[in-house]
């Protein structure tokens, strides 16, 4: 294609350095640039799935498809895939989740049940068979903390702060893979004053147990030395927001799933008092962290796109 001041030559990659050095050689090119097509790795597959083998559709003009030949048309209609795995996040398959923290995130599919209302995936079928691929989610001992009067105790109006784990490096590593497949948490905590000693107790709380109210911020390891409980970033929260704001007494959650952090989580549990009056607190109870909250699989990474779920059905749209 040229016109009186522009020329552009197609070519493919292995030449394109020799018809560079030809051009710019040339006296009367003032410019010279490569602009690299973009072309998906799929795209082969893209045209087998739309026209059929290349024997095949040449047979066919490009208004009748071998997918539309056999009344493929998407609407209304339901395809079943089988898979090693199904990214849902990916842009063929993602559906809002609709977090104001992760606006990015995709709502996970309907695991083995049928959702008709769901726009694209409407049933998620996958192996829960843990002997066979022996993945389901695992206690990470050595990120499991009983906590009680030797190590409970959080002053008035300050916080207890824990990384998990203890070394960066080793949030990667297996079995935790943290980094790339996220993590899932049990905690049971409970926050009173009894028996906490006399120099240690605020006003109003006296010798009794006072229902002293206890808040908790998960976040990445990166942001957890900078978080403010003064003034928190709830965005930052890693366990939701909702859960975040939460204040309560007593606080647990079951396989609560965390998204994937680099270096590992920092957990923070902030003595809020109770109705403006300060006090200081024991908690106690236990916090375990898992691996990710997942199907049985490779470490649970559907959302990367691979193994775990091995079926599943799409909706056209």
């Amino acid at each position: 294609v040229s016109d009186d001041k522009l020329l552009a030559v197609a070519t493919c990659h292995e030449t394109l350095s020799q018809l560079l050095g030809f051009l710019s050689g040339r006296a009367e090119v003032a410019w010279v640039e490569a602009k690299v097509a973009y072309k998906p790795h799929a795209s082969g597959a893209t045209r087998i799935v739309r026209m059929g083998p290349e024997d095949e559709h040449k047979a066919f003009t490009a208004r009748e498809t071998i997918v539309k030949q056999k009344g493929l048309m998407g609407k209304g209609q339901v395809i079943g895939v089988a898979d090693t795995g199904l990214d849902w996040d990916n842009c063929m398959f993602w559906e809002s989740a609709n977090s104001a923290a992760f606006p990015d995130k995709g709502q996970p599919p309907p695991f083995e049940v049928t959702d008709q209302t769901r726009r694209k995936i409407i049933r998620y079928m996958y192996y829960r068979d843990c002997a066979v691929c022996n993945n389901c989610p695992i206690n990470i001992e050595a990120d499991t903390v009983r906590i009680g009067t030797t190590n409970g105790l959080i002053q008035a109006g300050t916080a207890r702060v824990q990384k998990f784990p203890e070394v960066a490096a080793l949030s990667a590593a297996s079995p935790r893979s943290y980094d790339a497949a996220g993590a899932s948490i049990s905690f049971d905590l409970k926050a009173n004053t009894e028996g906490v000693p006399s120099e240690f107790v605020a006003q109003g709380a006296g010798a009794f147990d006072f229902p002293v109210q206890i808040q908790l911020f998960i976040v990445a390891r990166a942001e957890t030395d900078s978080f403010d409980i003064d003034n928190p970033d709830y965005s930052k929260c890693l366990n939701g927001e909702a859960n975040c704001r939460t204040l309560a007494n007593h606080l647990t959650a079951e396989n609560l799933q965390l998204p994937a952090a680099i270096g590992g989580y920092g957990v923070i549990i902030a003595n809020r008092g109770l109705a403006g009056v300060q006090a200081h607190l024991y908690v106690q109870g236990e916090i375990q962290f898992r691996t990710a909250n997942k199907p049985c699989g490779d470490k649970g990474d559907d959302r990367a796109g691979h193994g775990t779920h091995v079926a599943g059905g799409a909706a056209g749209g």
